[in-house]
């Protein structure tokens, strides 16, 4: 497995079903931090309301954002830590984030199958 830490709960070495657990545990202002022991990362942001955020970085100077559909214009104010802004066309559903948090925690890899827009 690729992940070695799991935030909240700062658990190492996280099984996919600790780390689906967590997921699927997310509120409204809610993150999981899927990390490794070196800059990898990806951030899963609950928003309510089934919308959620998903980035990656490998070495926290690039960083990937998931697309949901890349059509929209505009923000939604969401409460991801804290209120802000977020394009509309970065707002995912629960099974994508499923999909591509399993694929990085095996892998650390992006999904392919789904659109990723560089920062």
């Amino acid at each position: 497995m690729f992940v070695s830490f799991l935030v909240p709960g700062n658990i190492a070495n996280p099984s996919w079903a600790d780390i689906e657990r967590s997921i699927l545990a997310l509120n409204e202002c809610d993150g999981v931090l899927l990390a490794t022991e070196g800059e990898a990362q990806m951030g899963i942001g609950c928003g309510g309301g089934g919308k959620y955020i998903v980035y990656e970085t490998p070495d926290n100077w690039t960083f990937h954002n998931l697309l949901g559909d890349p059509s929209l214009e505009g923000e939604e104010t969401l409460c991801i830590g804290v209120p802000g802004g977020y394009k509309r066309r970065t707002i995912v559903t629960l099974a994508q984030v499923l999909k591509v948090a399993k694929k990085y925690a095996e892998r650390g890899e992006l999904e392919s199958s789904e659109t990723w827009e560089t920062q």
